[in-house]
């Protein structure tokens, strides 16, 4: 499983005043794909939305799923093509991170896919 430090680590990045909106939104997308997945497979961009989901279970809904869909029309056409706002996915992240943190405690990790089992999302791998 990624380490939550390396997830943290590209959150980071998403705030440096080096980074232009693009490079931002880059980093964070990447920062919530280390937090919430558990390996590399098809069908990231809905792994990501439900998990994202659980996590901001009765929190108004802000733009965090999004901003995988800008990134990636970033990386793969060299331009977004969606509108995100930045500072509301940060937001979205940081409660992700809140509500993973307080599950640990009771938490018992697997090998296969300790994520999914952490949330409790075992709707698809």
């Amino acid at each position: 499983m990624p380490t939550l430090l390396t997830a943290l680590s590209w959150f980071r990045q998403s705030f440096s005043a080096r980074a232009n909106e693009d490079e931002a939104i880059v980093a964070l997308a990447v920062a919530f794909e280390t937090l919430l997945t558990d390996h590399y497979g098809l069908g990231v961009a809905e792994r990501l939305r439900r998990r994202i989901g659980i996590c901001m279970k009765g929190v108004p809904r802000l733009a965090g799923y999004a901003i995988y869909y800008a990134r990636s029309s970033i990386v793969h056409i060299g331009e977004r093509d969606h509108a995100v706002d930045i500072h509301r996915a940060q937001v979205a992240f940081t409660r992700c991170f809140c509500a993973i943190a307080d599950r640990l405690a009771v938490w018992t990790p697997t090998a296969n896919n300790p994520m999914g089992d952490l949330l409790g999302d075992v709707t698809g791998r």
